[in-house]
This record gives structure tokens, C-alpha cells and sequence, in this order.
């Protein structure tokens, strides 16, 4: 069974008995000490209240007691005052050190020195992470909201929520990945619909599913360089935002994501075509994301476009029985102007491509062609083989010949 951990911090001032209102409770629970209410509602497994030297002698007794009163397992872990980063540091030890792996937890931030919250917040993210812990609740008694002798309790939590929001759209900033962002929106309608008890539907969301996970498709097509496909499937992103806005699902159950969604949207939607000048900024959009490979082996595709659109098909965007002979062309031109002549008895559709495309292109266009196309053979051979060839390039050498091959490609003209 998954332990339930309740922390809590103990203060030095002088508790007030409260009749603390947890949601949909009719009966409100009076009680001098929060965490004891807490304690009440939730029925954790254990108690572990944070104290300094100073709150455990002026209230340590009286909260032990209380405790054992609720019949609640309860134990003390001693901290300074919190006065210095490196006393900050022992209280942020303590905290993450008390808390067992793979519980369910939740912290009562409503008592405790003034960065104690703060703090409470940060070890909570950071013990998610390392100790595969459950979020259960971040709960303030709300003392100075009191009206009519009842306290309302707050729940913090959508807050922590906005921090894994942020985080979701920044692994696809920097990424390109939207699955952790596609997965959160599909939890929210699959947590509320199974958990749904006596919920209606039209109380429940029903565009989240699909808006997740058409965000999952749009951002795999990108970075997976389904080419044909990016478009469509941006297209769809921006019809699902709006269908998952019109029905209020954002706004009632996904709020955080509207400002999150707007970068998103518009990195996935500038690559709304193939056309030459859309595909060579998704190279550079590649590079960006630190994804040279993917970079390398589109720039590879485009720089045979750019030579079937120089020589009047527009079409360029087909099949690999047709692209093959302008590739042929490429390699002709790669052979001839290093002296080498590799290719023995080249075929007569390549050969008169090279003519042609010596005929419309600029000399300079020419060199850059076969400058560009002899490195992007040499770095595509050389991450095909993984490394298993004689001298391979260095990892920093990869990343450096896939910035500078972009930037002679933005020299070609489209």
C-alpha cells in the first residue's frame, strides 16, 4: 500500500483555535493546530512536522499530543531558523531526507519562518523528480480569510500544476517533443471521466484527449521530418485549440495552457508548407534543438529540391524514382568539379541535368553547390556508421558542420 505523508511546520506564535472548512465537508473541524485538522480530513499514514529548537519547546508537547489524541503516527525532524542560504540549505536536506520514495504526499504550508512555503514548493518539485513522489495536496489554512468563525483551506496545488505546464512547453521549445505536453491535457479528461462519481457529462471535458494527442502528432511529424505531413497536422493543431476553446474545456479545466499553447502554436504552424524557404528554416529549427542529425539528413533532401526547382520542377515534393536522377546530377557536378570522376558511365537524364543546371545557375551558385553537397555526404556517411569508420567526426565537430552547411544554404536563393 502507498504510504500518505503529511508534512507540516511547526511556528512559534500563538495558535488560535479555528473551525477550519475543508471543500464539500458541511462540518468544519475546530482545532488549535491545522495540521491536527489536516491530519483529520486526509488520514495519512504519518505525520512529519518540521520544528526549530524554538517552536519544539514553546509548542512541540501540545502538538505530539495531539497527535496521538487523533491516533496519527507523528514525528519531529529538528531545523534551524532558516536566517542563512547555508541554514535554508540543512531545512531543504531535512525535508526531502524525511520523505520516503514513491509516497503520496502533502505539505501544510500555512505556519513556519516566511520562506518556508517557498521552499516547501521547491523540495516538492525536486522530490517528484528524484523520489518518484505523488503530489496530494498543497494546503493553507486560511486564518485571515476567516468569515463567520469558519476558515476556509485552501488547496495550492493548480500552482505546482502551472510549474509542470511551463515545463511541458519549454521540453518543446527546446526539444520539439510535445509528449509530455500531449499527455498532460489526454490525464485531464481520463482522470475526470474515470473519477467522474456523480459528474454529468456536460461537467466533464471532451476535446482534451484529442487536443493532446493531435499535439503529440504535429510535434512527431516535425521532428520525425514527416514532411508531407507537418502542415496538415499543424493545421489540425490549430482547429483542435479552437474546438477544446469554444467548449470552455481550456478555460474550466486546462487554464494554465492557454498562455503555454501560444508559442507552441506558432512554432508548429510556421511550417505550414514545403516549400523551399518553409523546409530549409526547419533545418535551422533542427539545429536549434540541438538535433544536427535530423538537420543533416533533411538539408540533404532540400539541397535536391533546390536543384529541381532551379531547373523548373516545381513539384519537388515527390517520390524517389523522381528525385533520383537530380541527386545523380548533384554527384555528377560534386565529381567534376573536385577532379575525381568517380561515377563511371553516367547516365544521360543526369548528365543533361548538369547542363541545364549549369546553364540557369551562377558560377558562385555552382561552387556553393558542390562545396555544400560534398560536406553533407561526408557528415551523412559519417553519422550513418555511427562512428565505426576510420576517423570519425567528434560529436562538436557534427553540431559545427550542420550550423555552417545551414548558413550556405541560406545563401542559395529560393
Amino acid at each position: 500500500m502507498t504510504p500518505t505523508i503529511l508534512i507540516t511546520f511547526l511556528g512559534t506564535g500563538n495558535y488560535t483555535p479555528a473551525r477550519y472548512q475543508f471543500s464539500g465537508s458541511d462540518h468544519p473541524d475546530n482545532e488549535t493546530f491545522f495540521s491536527a485538522a489536516l491530519a483529520s480530513h486526509l488520514k495519512p499514514t504519518r505525520v512529519i512536522s518540521l520544528q526549530t529548537p524554538d517552536a519544539t519547546t514553546k509548542h512541540g508537547k501540545a502538538l505530539d499530543q495531539r497527535f496521538r489524541e487523533l491516533n496519527v503516527e507523528h514525528s519531529s525532524v529538528s531545523i534551524p531558523e532558516g536566517k542563512s542560504e547555508s541554514e535554508l540549505w540543512e531545512i531543504f536536506a531535512a525535508l526531502t531526507q524525511a520523505v520516503p520514495a514513491k509516497c503520496v504526499l502533502h505539505v501544510d504550508v500555512t505556519h513556519g519562518f516566511r520562506s518556508l512555503p517557498i521552499l516547501s514548493l521547491i523540495a516538492l518539485n525536486y522530490l517528484r523528480t528524484t523520489r518518484d513522489v505523488t503530489l496530494g495536496g498543497i494546503h493553507y489554512g486560511a486564518f485571515e480569510a476567516k468569515s463567520n468563525e469558519v476558515t476556509p483551506v485552501f488547496d495550492l496545488s493548480p500552482f505546482l500544476a502551472l510549474l509542470d505546464w511551463t515545463a511541458a512547453a519549454d521540453q518543446f521549445l527546446a526539444t520539439g517533443s510535445a509528449s509530455r505536453l500531449g499527455s498532460m491535457l489526454k490525464g485531464i479528461q481520463q482522470s475526470m471521466w474515470q473519477n467522474r462519481q456523480g459528474s454529468a457529462p456536460s461537467d466533464l471535458p471532451t476535446k482534451l484527449i484529442s487536443l493532446g494527442s493531435t499535439l503529440e502528432i504535429a510535434a512527431n511529424n516535425l521532428t520525425l521530418l514527416r514532411t508531407g505531413a507537418i502542415s496538415d497536422s499543424a493545421a489540425s493543431v490549430a482547429k483542435q485549440i479552437t474546438n477544446a476553446t469554444q467548449t470552455g474545456d481550456i478555460e474550466r479545466f486546462a487554464l494554465p495552457i492557454l498562455d503555454v499553447l501560444d508559442p507552441v502554436r506558432a512554432e508548429l504552424t510556421s511550417f505550414n508548407s514545403t516549400d523551399l524557404a518553409v523546409l530549409r528554416d526547419l533545418v535551422g529549427w533542427l539545429i536549434e534543438k540541438d538535433r544536427p542529425d535530423a538537420a543533416l539528413t533533411l538539408a540533404s533532401e532540400w539541397i535536391i529540391s533546390w536543384v529541381m526547382v532551379r531547373l523548373g520542377i516545381s513539384d519537388h515534393h515527390c517520390g524517389e524514382n523522381i528525385r533520383k536522377p537530380y541527386d545523380k546530377c548533384i554527384s555528377l557536378w560534386v565529381d567534376e568539379y573536385s577532379g575525381r570522376h568517380e561515377i563511371k558511365n553516367p547516365d544521360e537524364e543526369s548528365t543533361r541535368h548538369l547542363v541545364e543546371l549549369k546553364e540557369k545557375c551562377a558560377s558562385d551558385e555552382m561552387v556553393r553547390l558542390a562545396g555544400i553537397a560534398s560536406r553533407l555526404k561526408s557528415a551523412r556517411n559519417d553519422l550513418n556508421h555511427a562512428g565505426f569508420r576510420q576517423g570519425p567526426l567528434s560529436a562538436a565537430n557534427i553540431f559545427t558542420t550542420a550550423r555552417e552547411l545551414y548558413q550556405e544554404l541560406v545563401l542559395l536563393p529560393t
